[in-house]
C-alpha cells in the first residue's frame, strides 16, 4: 500500500506543479482583463481538486511511512538526521500549509475583475514554497528521483 501511495503522490505532483504553472502564465496574461474566464474557472476547480487529493495521499503516506515511524519511535536522536526530520517535520509541515493556502484561497475568493492580480501572487508564493520543499534529485536536502514508482 505504501509503494501505491508514493507513486501516486509522485505523480500527481507533476499535475499540481503544471497546473499551478498553467494558472501562473494565465493570470499573469489576463491581469487586465474585464471578466473571469470560464476556461480559468474550470482550471482553478482542477488545481484545487489535484491539491486536495495530493493533501490526502500525502496524509495517508505520513500515516505509514516507515520513516516517519521511525523518526517518532526514538525522537531526541532522529531530530538531527536529516532526512528523517525532512518528511516528519520540514516537508510535511510546509507542504500542508501551502496547499492549504492554495485550496483557502480558491475556495474563498470569488471570480471577480481584479481577482487575476491577486491570484498571480498567492500561486507565485505557493509554487516557491512547494519548489523549495519538494525532494528533487538536485535537492541538497535530500535527494528523491524525478518521479518514484513503486508497484
Amino acid at each position: 500500500m505504501f509503494g501505491y501511495l508514493l507513486s501516486v503522490h509522485s505523480l500527481n505532483r507533476y499535475i499540481v506543479l503544471v497546473l499551478l504553472i498553467v494558472m501562473l502564465v494565465r493570470c499573469r496574461r489576463m491581469r487586465n482583463a474585464e471578466k473571469y474566464s470560464h476556461l480559468d474557472i474550470r482550471l482553478t476547480h482542477l488545481l484545487t481538486w489535484s491539491a486536495l487529493i495530493q493533501l490526502a495521499v500525502g496524509v495517508a503516506l505520513y500515516a505509514q511511512s516507515p520513516l516517519i515511524r521511525y523518526f517518532y519511535a526514538s525522537y531526541p536522536e532522529t531530530l538531527h538526521v536529516r532526512p528523517a526530520r525532512f518528511f516528519s517535520m520540514e516537508h510535511s509541515t510546509v507542504m500542508f500549509m501551502s496547499l492549504l493556502a492554495m485550496i483557502l484561497f480558491n475556495l474563498l475568493h470569488k471570480p471577480t475583475v481584479g481577482k487575476y492580480k491577486k491570484q498571480f501572487r498567492w500561486y507565485l508564493v505557493i509554487l516557491i514554497l512547494i519548489f523549495v520543499n519538494v525532494p528533487w534529485p538536485f535537492s541538497p536536502v535530500v535527494a528523491r528521483p524525478w518521479l518514484t514508482l513503486i508497484f
